[in-house]
């Protein structure tokens, strides 16, 4: 097992949405953790004054380990975010890619390093979340609200004492909120910005690279972040997820048939179950457990992860 004793960047690019980007950063900043962490946040070149406004007033307020970029002109979110992955690489840091509108909780970087950390040869980790497709709970895998009366404080905590140090094996991160470590970082390279500058499909390209390295990627079944999701971007969106799709299929021929086979063998099947029944007793019974849409058409459930690899991001556009 591999330790790592330094701090842990946190990079959120942003570019609109203040009420969002507040939640998050200060979700971030209020979270109780021992390991050590730096906060990165990119401003790309927001079109909100608001915005702008308050990322400096609140800064000010911050101690050392907060820092604050801002573009000179607007990169899209690919670059933005590998402005800041290279920042950690220099650094020999393992990094946090973290989209500007999640929420976290106390102790949510811990076990996220605790997970990435439990053997050398694993590249990344990503946590559940109500809206990240097959990191889903309790819509899985198409994603949807926190159950009725649980906020991301609640459900985080049914995570950690329900699934406490599990995990299981992922063919690709999800970059709502993507635990990158370092050496895998600095072997695979930054993000490919000339082929998905734009946004949609730039980790999954990472991690088939890193893949073909030998890197491993997991789903940390005992963390929990929200994530509210971007407002559609209509035909625009459509074409650049259809754009990255097809980039993916090119340079990975068999991208398709390993999504298929993880939603076959369903290995998160028994943890959403353990959860369904944990979140009926803290319900005191009074609740059915959520449904699992385990018996979804096998192609549906892949059209939705498709729709869905980088619909959710509300950080920078283009």
């Amino acid at each position: 097992m591999s330790t790592s004793s330094s701090p842990v960047w946190v990079v959120v690019p942003v570019y609109r949405g203040l009420e969002a980007v507040q939640r998050c950063l200060q979700s971030v900043t209020a979270a109780q953790n021992r390991v050590p962490w730096r906060l990165l946040v990119i401003d790309d070149a927001s079109p909100e004054p608001a915005l702008r406004d308050w990322l400096q007033a609140w800064r000010t307020q911050q101690s050392g380990r907060v820092l604050v970029q801002r573009n000179a002109r607007n990169l899209g979110f690919v670059r933005t975010a590998n402005k800041g992955l290279a920042l950690a690489m220099a650094e020999g840091a393992d990094v946090v890619l973290l989209n500007s509108d999640t929420q976290v909780a106390h102790g949510w970087l811990d076990r996220l390093h605790a997970a990435a950390h439990r053997a050398d040869d694993i590249g990344t980790t990503t946590p559940w979340s109500n809206n990240a497709t097959i990191f889903s709970y309790p819509a899985y895998p198409e994603g949807g609200e926190l159950p009725a009366g649980f906020d991301v404080h609640r459900m985080d905590a049914l995570c950690a004492q329900t699934l406490r140090a599990q995990a299981v094996d992922v063919p690709t991160a999800h970059g709502f909120c993507m635990y990158i470590r370092s050496p895998c970082l600095i072997q695979t390279g930054l993000f490919d910005a000339d082929a998905f500058g734009r946004g949609y499909g730039e980790e999954n390209d990472f991690c088939l690279r890193a893949s073909a390295l030998g890197w491993r990627h997991v789903h940390a079944l005992d963390v929990y972040v929200q994530h509210e999701g971007s407002v559609s971007f209509g035909a625009e969106r459509a074409a650049l997820v259809a754009h990255a799709a097809g980039v993916i299929r090119a340079r990975y021929p068999d991208y398709d048939e390993r999504i298929q086979a993880y939603l076959r063998t369903d290995p998160t099947a028994a943890a959403r179950q353990a959860l369904d029944a944990a979140l009926a007793s803290w319900r005191g019974g009074a609740n059915t457990p959520t449904e699992d849409r385990v018996d979804a058409p096998r192609a549906a459930r892949w059209q939705r992860w498709l729709r869905c690899v980088r619909w959710g991001r509300s950080g920078s556009q283009p």
